[in-house]
């Protein structure tokens, strides 16, 4: 239940990597008041419409800057955090010479370790899904 919670709050403050400080949204016609259907529907070669824009228009230097600032951090406290917990685990399964609580604890340390990977290759995830839509993130 623990390591569902953990993995529940890494994958949520991972979101926050994604969300933008700011949006904005331009007519790509020169008719400041209509936006027709035939300007959406010519896009550029990636199949993307213009109107999207590509990870360049989205990410200034200061926000590229605070996602790799926020995710040094991340990928320094997350490989501390997960083999403290597994050392308790561990330790507390010793201490009480338990097979079964011993058991749970490998299991327990499978599973961390498993995040862990997930949460290291998550922005070449990412950039892999983005890519196949023809857009750029942050990092």
């Amino acid at each position: 239940m623990k390591s569902k919670l953990i993995i529940l709050i890494i994958f949520v403050m991972s979101l926050f990597v994604l969300i933008p400080s700011e949006v904005k949204a331009y007519n790509d016609t020169k008719n400041e008041n209509i936006v027709t259907v035939a300007s959406i529907v010519e896009s550029s070669s990636s199949g993307v419409p213009d109107y999207v824009g590509n990870g360049k228009d989205i990410c200034d230097t200061t926000l590229t800057d605070f996602i790799k600032s926020y995710w040094k951090i991340i990928m320094i406290f997350a490989p501390a955090l997960a083999i403290l917990m597994i050392s308790v685990d561990f330790f507390k399964a010793i201490t009480s010479s338990d097979a079964d609580l011993l058991k749970k604890a490998a299991s327990s340390a499978l599973k961390r370790t498993l995040a862990f990977i997930l949460l290291l290759f998550l922005p070449f995830i990412l950039n892999t899904l983005f890519g196949w839509f023809g857009l750029e993130i942050c990092f």
